[in-house]
Parts: structure tokens; C-alpha cells; sequence
């Protein structure tokens, strides 16, 4: 258990990039340092690639595959993990809005997708002065259904991976917490 959580949590700062990653230097917050002593910063995609890196590289590593079988094998982990992601960001949007002030800055709900968009347009009617119940109902049959279809592709995925794994592959993944 300890381990699957570990991993989780791993795989959520990796996938989940600079979301919480400060922008600028040391001077920027007030703690300079002598020059001499500093190394180069690395953009954050640098070090979120070398991260996933690793983590493929581990996961190799457990599930005991040659490079042959690890193209395979490799798609499907990085489908699932992608999947995965997505579903965690999205049922956790609501949380990261509960501190937001109402009439914050404007979102533009065109760019998202999925789970995320149907969330933000049910934030949007639930803002509003007076929301109109039906424009609630509406909203939130559309992200339960958004949500419903993210899962589906996140079990037909598990579903594909699952297929190529031995027993002993599949518990790994298990433990891992990509399969269930």
C-alpha cells in the first residue's frame, strides 16, 4: 500500500509538470547566493522527461521485459499512466477551486477538454448571482457522463495493457497502482 502511494504520488508530480514550481531565480525571492556557487537551473520539461524517464525505466525494470517485449509493453504504460492522470487532475479539480475567490480571473473553458471543461462550465452556472437549477442539472449530468467516458477509456486501456502481462507482470502493475 505504502508503495502504490509512493509511486502515485511520484507519478502525479512527474506527469503533472511545473503546476506548482516557482518562476525565477533565488534573487527573484530574496535569497541570493554567490554566482560561484550556482549551477544552471533546468526548465522543468527537461526535468519532467528525465523523470518519466526513470519511472518507464523502473517499471521496465520490474516487470523483467527484454527491449523487444518493452516496445510492447511501453505504449500501453505510457496510455495508462496518461489516462490515469487525467482522471486524478480531473476529480480533483474541484478542490484546487475551493479557495478561488468569485469574479477571479477569466478561464477560457474553450481550451479544456473533457472532464475538465464540463467541470469548469458547472463552475461557471454555479457562480452566477442566481443559477438556474436546470442549467446545474444539465452541467453535472455532463461532467458525471464526461467522467463516465474518461473512466471507460482509462478500463479499456488497463484492459489492453492486462492483455500482453504475465500473473506475475500483472500483479507488479497492480502494485504499482496502474492496474486494478
Amino acid at each position: 500500500m505504502k508503495k502504490k502511494l509512493v509511486f502515485t504520488m511520484l507519478l502525479f508530480a512527474v506527469l503533472s509538470g511545473g503546476l506548482f514550481a516557482a518562476e525565477g531565480d533565488r534573487e527573484d525571492r530574496g535569497r541570493a547566493r554567490p554566482d560561484r556557487n550556482r549551477r544552471p537551473r533546468r526548465d522543468m520539461d527537461e526535468m519532467r522527461k528525465m523523470m518519466q524517464q526513470r519511472i518507464m525505466t523502473a517499471i521496465k525494470d520490474k516487470l523483467a521485459v527484454n527491449d523487444d517485449e518493452w516496445a510492447v509493453v511501453k505504449p500501453r504504460v505510457e496510455t495508462v499512466m496518461e489516462l490515469k492522470q487525467k482522471a486524478q487532475l480531473g476529480a480533483n479539480r474541484g478542490m484546487m477551486n475551493v479557495f478561488r475567490r468569485r469574479g477571479g480571473p477569466e478561464r477560457n473553458i474553450e481550451e479544456l477538454e473533457g472532464s475538465r471543461k464540463a467541470a469548469a462550465e458547472l463552475e461557471e452556472a454555479l457562480e452566477k448571482e442566481n443559477p438556474d437549477v436546470d442549467e446545474i442539472k444539465k452541467e453535472l449530468s455532463e461532467l458525471r457522463a464526461a467522467r463516465a467516458k474518461e473512466q471507460q477509456k482509462l478500463l479499456e486501456a488497463q484492459k489492453k495493457l492486462k492483455e500482453i502481462l504475465t500473473v506475475v507482470q500483472e500483479a507488479q502493475m497492480v502494485s504499482m497502482g496502474l492496474l486494478k
